[in-house]
């Protein structure tokens, strides 16, 4: 119990100090050049007051080809934070869904062997082996506690990624990390959380759309707040 009530309070922290200067919002699969759709302003609705920029990437194609752009993006992403000056990379909160939060969990790995930090982490049913070495150091990069949001009732990561070729671990967005992870709280979702979300009309039409769009950013999102401050 102690634990969990250590585990709860650092999350909290983590969403309590939105007043972050500057958020890059990393989105998933078939989710690039979206511009300001609803997980755009589901960040916004997060972070507010915060200037909210897409990192957009070629994430569009084919799965393993977008896998692959994933990663290679996440080694640019990393030498770009590493680039900016400290209080500026420290006033950023980056915030990953699914392959972007694959990105996101990757780039930040390399900046914590750097020794550099981002104001903090969240990252959002991330598309990766529950066993990747990155999970374990990705959140020490991070000022304030990292966020990690998953879902086991996640279709799209239960079925989805291995059926697309997962890569030997199910995915770390339905499964969470098999290693623990320093400086970070980790949000897991659960029936009772999944049925209260709100969600579009043309997804809350049948049950099928609404276990959809359980792996969806604005979902997501709106899950993490409510296991949050509950």
């Amino acid at each position: 119990m102690a634990r969990a009530c250590a585990i709860a309070a650092a999350a909290m922290a983590a969403f309590q100090a939105v007043a972050a200067d500057r958020v890059l919002y990393i989105p998933g699969w078939h989710r690039c050049g979206r511009g300001e759709d609803a997980a755009f302003r589901a960040v916004c609705a997060v972070f507010p007051g915060a200037e909210v920029r897409v990192r957009d990437w070629d994430g569009n194609g084919r799965w393993r080809k977008a896998k692959a752009n994933a990663d290679a993006e996440a080694r640019l992403l990393a030498d770009e934070l590493a680039a900016l000056p400290a209080e500026r990379r420290e006033s950023l909160a980056v915030v990953g869904h699914s392959l972007g939060g694959r990105m996101a969990v990757r780039a930040l790995s390399e900046l914590a062997k750097r020794g550099l930090k981002v104001g903090r982490a969240v990252v959002l049913a991330a598309a990766m082996p529950s066993d990747d070495a990155a999970l374990a150091d990705f959140a020490l990069a991070s000022v304030e506690p990292a966020v990690f949001v998953h879902n086991p009732r996640d279709p799209m990561l239960k079925y989805c990624y291995r059926l697309f070729g997962g890569e030997g671990a199910r995915a770390a967005g339905a499964r969470g990390p098999e290693r623990s992870m320093a400086n970070c709280a980790t949000s897991v979702l659960g029936a009772d959380d999944i049925m209260r979300t709100r969600v579009d009309a043309a997804w809350a039409k049948f049950r099928m759309f609404r276990m959809i769009a359980q792996h969806y950013a604005p979902f997501c999102l709106e899950n993490a707040k409510r296991s949050i401050t509950r």
